[in-house]
C-alpha cells in the first residue's frame, strides 16, 4: 500500500469514527427468533429494553421471523426513553399475527395488536393481521409515523383481517394531556378487508396520505350489490377497550415485564376516561378501573346495519377531530387510493366541531351506494342550502351548484375540445375529477374520482376550465374548498358529450321530438314542450328521465300533473311567491280536496288569486268555515264577501 493510500485509509478511518461518535444515541437491535415469550432475544423482549435504554432505537425484524404469534398486545409506553423505530423485513414479510390475543373483554375493538403511546416512533414495513378485537396499531402519542405496513391482507393477498386497520385517538387525553395524538401520520400503508374502517380518527392533525385503502367494512364484495350486506356484527362492535398507560416506566405490566389480559398491574394504571366537565373526584375515583369508551357513538339497540358502529368506512373521521389531511397538494405525489369499501370512502361525523377536514387530490371512487365516496354527516349525500349558515361535518360546505361541459370546435388534429363551466355559490377553488364509467350503473349520481384534471379557482361564483382533456363518454365531477380547506361532498357527475341545443343535457340522452307521444326531449330545442322551462331545469340531473320521484317536471310535457295550469306557473312547488302561496306542478290536487289545482286556480296563473274569487289549490277549507270548498257553496265567504254576495243565505 503506498503512502497515498494509507492517508488515505486513515482519514476513512477518522470520518468513520466521527460518525460513529455523532450516532451513539441511536442503537440497532436485530430480531432473528419469532417467538413472542418473554425471553431473550424476542421483539416482546427488545421492545422493552430499548424504551428503557438511554437514547434512540432502531428494531429491525430478521427475514428469518417472518410471522409472529403474539399472544398479548406489544406497547411502546408512553414514557419511553427515546424513540423507537421498529422495521420488518423487506427480504421476507415480517407479519405480527394478533389471533391469539385475547386481552381484556369479549366486546371487538378491546385492543391493538400495538399500542403506541409515546411521540415520534416509526413503524415500518409490518403486516398486521388477525386481530379480531381491535386494530394493527394504535396511535395514542404525538407525530408518529406509521409508513410502508399492511393491514389485513399480506403481499399475497391473502384476506387475514383486523377489526380496524389504524386507529388514532386521543382518548387518553384528559388524564395525560401530552398524549392528544396530534400530528400523527399514516403513509404509503396497504389498508385492506378489514371488518370495520380502515382507518379511525379520533384526534387532531392526522395526515393520511399515499396510501390504499380498499375493501374495508362488512361487505361480502362491493363490486357485488347483490352481496351488499353478507352478515352483520353484533350491535355493540364499536366499543374498544384500550389499556391504559402505565404511570410508571412500562405500560400495564406486572412485576415480570408481562401484560395482563386485564390490563391489571403492579407497575401501572387503567381506567375510564372521565366525562367533560368532571371534577378531580371524579377521576380520582374511576382511575383503578378498566377504560371503557365506545370510540364510535351510538350503537342501536338492534343489529341492524349502521355505519357508525358496524364499519365500512375506508377512513372514518369521528367527532371533535378536526384539521385531518386526507391526499395532499400534489396529486401524484400524495393521494390515496380510497375504493371499494362497504359503506363509503370517507365519512365525516357529525360534529359542529369537526371541520377543517381537507380531502384533496385523491383518488376515492366504488365506495358503498346512496353517493357515500365522500359523506359529510354520516347520513349520504347531503344538498346544498342556499342560505349556507351552515354548521356540523366540515360546515356541511356546498358543492359547486351547476356545471356544463361545452363542445368547441375541433383542433387541427380532428379531436374534440371541450370547455366546462359552472356556478358555485360557495366555496374558494375546486377540484376536477374524472369519474369512473360505472356510477350509472351503480346509481351514483354524485361522485366516484377516479383521474384528476385540474384545480380551479371560483371567481365571483362562476368557475372555468378551458380546454380540459376530455373526451366524448367522459363523466367528470367535482370536489369544493373553501379557504380554511373544509371540502364538500362530490358535486353532480356531468356527462362529456355533444349537446346541440345547449340546454344541459347531450344529445345522445335527448331522444325525442319533445312531444309526449316521443317520450323523449328535442336535442335540437331547449325547451322540448315550451312551458317556459327549459329542458336542464326540468330534468334536474339530465340524464333524459322524467323521474317525478326526484321532484322533476316532465320536459316533453308542458302539464305534467294535467291540472290545466303549465308547469311554469306551478314551478316554485310549495314555496311562498310574494307572501301568495303556489300550486305544485307534481299534483293535480296538491291539497286534497277533491279539486283539482286547475279548477280552483281558475286562471291557470299558478297563485292563488282570492280576490277573483278562487279557492286555494293548497288549502282544502279556503275560507276557514270548517267545510271542504269542494262541499262549500260559499268557500270564500269569510274573507271576500265584500266582493262577492253573500251566497249561504
Amino acid at each position: 500500500m503506498n503512502s497515498k493510500n494509507i492517508y488515505l485509509h486513515i482519514v476513512l478511518l477518522l470520518l468513520v469514527s466521527n460518525v460513529h461518535a455523532d450516532s451513539s444515541d441511536v442503537t440497532e437491535r436485530l430480531i432473528r427468533i419469532s417467538s413472542d415469550s418473554h425471553r431473550s432475544g424476542t421483539l416482546r423482549t427488545v421492545l422493552r429494553i430499548a424504551c428503557d435504554d438511554e437514547g434512540d432505537d432502531i428494531i429491525k425484524l430478521e427475514s428469518t421471523v417472518g410471522r409472529v404469534m403474539l399472544e398479548e398486545p406489544l406497547v411502546i409506553p408512553h414514557d419511553c426513553v427515546g424513540t423507537i423505530t421498529l422495521k420488518g423485513s423487506f427480504v421476507k414479510e415480517t407479519i405480527l399475527d394478533a389471533s391469539l390475543i385475547f386481552a381484556g373483554s369479549d366486546v371487538p375493538g378491546d385492543t391493538c395488536a400495538l399500542h403506541v403511546y409515546s411521540d415520534n416512533n416509526t413503524i415500518q414495513g409490518i403486516t398486521f393481521v388477525n386481530n379480531a378485537l381491535g386494530a394493527g396499531v394504535c396511535l395514542f402519542g404525538r407525530g408518529n409515523l406509521v409508513k410502508q405496513n399492511k393491514f389485513g391482507v399480506l403481499k399475497n393477498k391473502t384476506k387475514e383481517p383486523n377489526l380496524y386497520g389504524v386507529v388514532v385517538s386521543d382518548i387518553f387525553s384528559a388524564d395525560y394531556p401530552a398524549m392528544d395524538a396530534t400530528l400523527n401520520e399514516i403513509r404509503q400503508n396497504t389498508i385492506s378487508h378489514n371488518t370495520l374502517h380502515g382507518i379511525f380518527i379520533e384526534a387532531k392533525d392526522t395526515q393520511i396520505r399515499k396510501n390504499v385503502i380498499e375493501h374495508n367494512g362488512t361487505c361480502h364484495n362491493i363490486e357485488e350489490p347483490d352481496d351488499w350486506i353478507e352478515g352483520l356484527l353484533e350491535s355493540d362492535a364499536n366499543r374498544p377497550v384500550f389499556i391504559a398507560p402505565a404511570s410508571s416506566g412500562s405500560v400495564g405490566l406486572k412485576s415480570n415485564g408481562k401484560v395482563t389480559s386485564k390490563g391489571k398491574s403492579n407497575g401501572g394504571l387503567s381506567f375510564n376516561k372521565p366525562a367533560k366537565g368532571a371534577s378531580n373526584s371524579d377521576k380520582k375515583t374511576k382511575s383503578k378501573k378498566v377504560f371503557s369508551k365506545p370510540l364510535i357513538k351510538g350503537a342501536p339497540a338492534d343489529d341492524t346495519y349502521d355505519i357508525k358502529t358496524q364499519g365500512g368506512a375506508g377512513i372514518f373521521i369521528a367527532s371533535e377531530s378536526a384539521n385531518a389531511t386526507v391526499g395532499g397538494d400534489l396529486f401524484n405525489n400524495d393521494k390515496n387510493t380510497i375504493r371499494y369499501n362497504c359503506y363509503a370512502g370517507v365519512a365525516v361525523e357529525e360534529d359542529e366541531l369537526n371541520s377543517l377536514n381537507t380531502i384533496t387530490h385523491n383518488v376515492i371512487t366504488g365506495n358503498g351506494t346512496n353517493n357515500a365516496d365522500l359523506d359529510l354527516g354520516v347520513d349520504g349525500l347531503t344538498l346544498n342550502d342556499f342560505e349556507d349558515e351552515d354548521t356540523g361535518a366540515n360546515n356541511l360546505l356546498n358543492f359547486v351548484d351547476h356545471t356544463q361541459v361545452f363542445p368547441l370546435v375541433p383542433a387541427p388534429d380532428g379531436m374534440d375540445r371541450y370547455w366546462v363551466w359552472g356556478i358555485s355559490l360557495g366555496g374558494d377553488r375546486l377540484e376536477f375529477y374524472k369519474a369512473t364509467g360505472d356510477v350509472a350503473d351503480r346509481g351514483i349520481s354524485n361522485g366516484g374520482a377516479e383521474d384528476y384534471i385540474d384545480d380551479v379557482a371560483v371567481v365571483d361564483s362562476t368557475v372555468e376550465l378551458e380546454d380540459a382533456d376530455l373526451a366524448f363518454g367522459d363523466i367528470i365531477t367535482s370536489l369544493s374548498f373553501d379557504a380554511e380547506g373544509n371540502t364538500s361532498e362530490f358535486a353532480q357527475n356531468v356527462y362529456v358529450g355533444r349537446d346541440t341545443d345547449l340546454d344541459g343535457i347531450l344529445d345522445i340522452f335527448e331522444t325525442g321530438d319533445g312531444s309526449f307521444a316521443s317520450r323523449g326531449t328535442d336535442p335540437q330545442n331547449p325547451d322540448s314542450d315550451g312551458d317556459g322551462l327549459a329542458d336542464g331545469l326540468e330534468d334536474k340531473n339530465r340524464n333524459g328521465v322524467f323521474e317525478r320521484d326526484l321532484g322533476e317536471t316532465c320536459a316533453y310535457n308542458n302539464d305534467t300533473d294535467g291540472d290545466g295550469v303549465l308547469d311554469l306557473n306551478e314551478w316554485h312547488s310549495g314555496l311562498m311567491l310574494s307572501g301568495i302561496q303556489v300550486v305544485s306542478a307534481l299534483g293535480s290536487d296538491s291539497d286534497g280536496d277533491g279539486l283539482t289545482d286547475g279548477e280552483e286556480d281558475v286562471n291557470h296563473n299558478g297563485i292563488w288569486d282570492g280576490y277573483l274569487g278562487e279557492t286555494s289549490p293548497l288549502l282544502i277549507d279556503s275560507d276557514g268555515d270548517g267545510y271542504n270548498d269542494a262541499e262549500d257553496r260559499c268557500p270564500m265567504l269569510d274573507y271576500y264577501d265584500q266582493h262577492f254576495p253573500r251566497c249561504d243565505q
